[in-house]
């Protein structure tokens, strides 16, 4: 594609006639002044126009299309959300994912809002390039100040389409001179700053994430913790655990207000302990439960009033089952026993936030995963390989994230959700910038929009790091 640039008027407008090597048809983008000149640079090319493609309404960049139609017989294009404002001058409305056919060349229209409603950029995979208008500079973004601005959808505009371009594209803006994407990702701190999201809350799992391989949660990450939470950000646990099975240095984190427990069952206040939002199975279901945990002489733990329970017998003969030595530990370690678990679950129906079966062989859980299917208003999850996790009906990391997104008066875009697990599914489909750690489960990683490091490299923190700080 040949590109001729012309630059008009106070403002220092770029005007561009592009057309092929061998064509003889053009697209004349942004004509703001000089429409003799432009005319001439037209003729002198042998050229007839097929279009004026205009990126926007503001006059420095459609202030010479009327002549120009007049002298060439040609129509002009804008985006429908600017036509109110050029109706005078616009012939034809466009849409995202419009496009024109240059001599074999084609040209996509991509809707940029955000210098004003209607922005758009005309971008050719082909060549490698686009006209962005004001949307993107080489060194700065278009303002957002004027009738039609918005800085919070040209932020959106650059996060969640500019972004995704390569680096090899090369940018012809409405002002200044052209430059590479490369060159804008490393110059542009406008689009830098740009692109990083709005989060002003972190959801994060604990095992195989926020803690290392030795359950330790490291100086970096603290580090990463308290940066965010200075700068006003909730730092929110989300976990499968219950609330006696957190450890301490979660809970001692200088400034962490709020933490979701039982993969979503209970959103506690850490100040005082204080529930402010349940969804436990239903009594009904637990009925269902424990006629089918005792015919089948299932393994099972009991979260309730935020401590996990187990079976005595289990719990004292756990080192002659299947169970890895650090999941010994740890159930040792956090579970409660009781001499038998299932009058405990009978007692406690009404209240409970979790129930956890415990598998020797992945043949046993696969088929109990099937038995399952007959009860009904559970949710059936799961976070370490030898285990199955039932909720209620909506219970979900998701849905205690939802709410206290809600409290907060936040919104999905705000939220960026580390995981690594099954259990961190609807939590990632609710979050606006999930983030799995380079160990996480391949399900997870494919509804991500970044993957950091692993948890044993500070995955954690240096998603924090990035997106936040």
């Amino acid at each position: 594609m040949k590109i001729k640039r012309l630059v008009g008027g106070n403002l220092e407008s770029n005007i561009y006639i592009i057309y092929q090597k061998d064509g003889k048809n053009c697209l004349v983008i942004d004509p703001g002044y000089n429409a003799e000149s432009i005319a001439a640079a037209i003729k002198e090319e042998g050229l007839n126009p097929q279009a004026i493609v205009l990126t926007h309404c503001h006059h420095d960049h459609t202030g010479a299309a009327a002549k120009l139609k007049a002298i060439f017989g040609c129509k002009a294009y804008i985006h429908r959300e600017d036509m109110d404002r050029c109706a005078d001058i616009a012939d034809i409305a466009l849409e995202d994912g419009d496009t024109f056919d240059l001599d074999g060349e084609t040209l996509r229209v991509i809707h940029t809002s955000g210098h004003t409603n209607g922005g758009i950029c005309l971008f050719s995979e082909k060549s490698k390039l686009a006209f962005t208008g004001d949307t993107l500079f080489n060194i700065d973004l278009g303002r957002t100040d004027l009738e039609g601005g918005s800085e919070e959808r040209l932020r959106r505009t650059c996060r969640e389409i500019i972004d995704k371009w390569p680096n090899d594209i090369t940018v012809y803006p409405g002002h200044g001179d052209s430059c590479t994407m490369k060159h804008v990702r490393i110059c542009n701190e406008e689009f830098k700053a740009a692109i990083k999201p709005n989060i002003r809350l972190v959801a994060l799992d604990l095992d195989g994430t926020t803690l290392n391989t030795d359950k330790v949660l490291t100086e970096r990450t603290q580090a990463a913790f308290a940066a965010a939470i200075a700068k006003g950000v909730q730092i929110v646990v989300a976990t499968g655990r219950a609330l006696s099975s957190i450890p301490e240095a979660i809970l001692s984190v200088k400034g962490m207000e709020y933490i979701v427990t039982g993969n979503g069952a209970s959103v506690l206040r850490l100040r005082d302990k204080k529930v402010i939002y349940s969804n436990f199975l239903d009594a009904k279901s637990v009925e269902q439960l424990i006629e089918l945990f005792r015919r089948e002489g299932s393994l099972i733990e009991v979260f309730t009033g935020g401590s996990a329970y187990i079976q005595r017998s289990l719990l004292q003969n756990l080192d002659e089952r299947n169970f890895k030595p650090h999941h010994i530990k740890y159930i040792k370690d956090t579970r409660i026993p009781q001499d038998d678990i299932f009058e405990f679950l009978n007692a406690h129906s009404d209240a409970i936030e979790n129930i956890n079966i415990l598998f020797e062989t992945q043949e046993e859980r696969a088929r109990m995963r099937t038995v399952m299917e007959e009860i009904e208003n559970v949710t059936l999850t799961t976070s370490f390989d030898h285990n199955l996790e039932i909720g209620g009906k909506t219970t979900s990391k998701g849905d205690g994230v939802r709410f206290l997104t809600e409290l907060l008066h936040l919104r999905r875009e705000n939220v960026m959700a580390c995981g690594d697990g099954l259990n961190d599914v609807k939590l990632f489909k609710y979050a606006g910038w999930p983030v799995a750690v380079d160990n996480a489960k391949p399900e997870l990683k494919a509804l991500s929009k970044f993957i950091t490091a692993s948890n044993d490299q500070d995955g954690v923190a240096k998603a924090i790091e990035k997106f936040v700080l």
